[in-house]
């Protein structure tokens, strides 16, 4: 996986953003809307209304790089305040990219929640002599589509 931190400082584009912009769309939005510089070096995180796929815009000072990534399993835990833009921590982009909010707390409910799922696989395991695969691809499916959007990371 690319850690999108080793490129540069990372901002999250909060809310929904027409992913069939390119380049010079994203580019735009970032310069006009947001009244930052797009060939700052910064990587730009962009998300579509699916939260299973997002887009990265990066100036490397030769050119751009637009990075396109669509998970198979699960989606993001993605910030909905519209013309809002938020810089990430390293540790905020692992969380993100995991599938985690990128606030401490609500990552840590997750990962509670998931604790006490992989609990209930394992009695479940126990008595039936059988894993119930189904109930935990279900929980992370639900779970993260129910989870709260959040604005600011502290």
């Amino acid at each position: 996986m690319i850690n999108l931190s080793d490129l540069g400082r990372v901002y999250i584009v909060c809310g929904k953003t027409d992913l069939r912009k390119g380049i010079d769309g994203l580019a735009t939005l970032v310069k006009e809307q947001f009244e930052l510089d797009p060939f700052s070096g910064r990587v730009f995180l962009f998300c579509g209304g699916r939260k299973d796929r997002f887009k990265a815009l990066y100036w490397d000072g030769q050119g751009y790089w637009l990075l396109y990534k669509r998970f198979e399993n699960g989606t993001m835990n993605w910030p909905q305040n519209q013309n809002e833009v938020q810089a990430l921590t390293s540790q905020q982009v692992d969380w993100l990219m995991k599938g985690f909010a990128i606030t401490p707390h609500e990552s840590a409910q997750f990962l509670l929640m998931l604790d006490i799922v992989r609990f209930f696989s394992i009695i479940l395991t126990n008595k039936f002599g059988r894993k119930q695969n189904h109930v935990r691809r279900n929980f992370r499916k639900d779970y993260c589509s129910t989870s709260s959007h959040h604005s600011k990371p502290n």
